[in-house]
């Protein structure tokens, strides 16, 4: 039977999407781990066109946290600049430097820290809309690893929640401050 609210989704989750969507309108109103378990293995098997649907203008963000455990260190740097360890590295090039490697992912090194951004309109039995928040992030020969990040009310608000998490959109690396940087040094 089709769902007349959700035309893609099958009708067996419109009881979770109605939650999904009263809480992120509302608040309160807890949601059955097992029945988003059950959403999220359908979004990755029959759901993924529906999904993909839901990546408009490929936009996409880097987890600052998984991109500065690899790269964000002194050892990165002197490689970068190709010099020894036994010259001491001003603490000023280090955010310069990390705004350099945020900035060359985005240009040129495809899918390793990048993340698919999918702000997915759903409406609830009554009409009302909210987004279901998730991103992709590509994996290689493991596929594609799906995260589920809430519902909400608008798409803003799923970015403001994705720059809460330290993921940058291509262009804001000029808008990090030094001290964050700093702070995902790894010393």
């Amino acid at each position: 039977m089709a769902n007349q609210y959700n035309p893609s989704i099958p009708l067996e989750f419109q009881p979770l999407i109605d939650t999904l969507v009263y809480q992120a309108l509302k608040g309160g109103s807890n949601v059955s781990q097992l029945d988003l378990l059950a959403f999220q293995e359908w979004l990755e098997g029959d759901g993924y066109e529906w999904f993909l649907s839901g990546w408009e203008d490929e936009l996409v963000a880097i987890n600052l946290n998984e991109l500065a455990r690899s790269t964000f260190s002194d050892t990165a740097l002197e490689d970068y600049f190709d010099v020894n360890d036994t010259i001491e590295i001003p603490e000023f090039l280090r955010p310069d430097y990390a705004r350099d490697r945020i900035d060359y992912e985005f240009e040129f090194c495809g899918d390793k820290y990048i993340s698919k951004i999918h702000p997915l309109p759903v409406s609830d039995s009554a009409g009302k809309t909210a987004f279901l928040g998730y991103t992709a992030h590509f994996r290689g020969q493991l596929g594609v690893e799906i995260f589920y990040h809430g519902t909400f009310k608008t798409d803003q608000d799923f970015f403001f929640h994705l720059s809460l998490q330290k993921f940058v959109f291509p262009g804001e690396s000029e808008g990090i401050s030094d001290s964050a940087l700093l702070e995902l040094w790894q010393k």
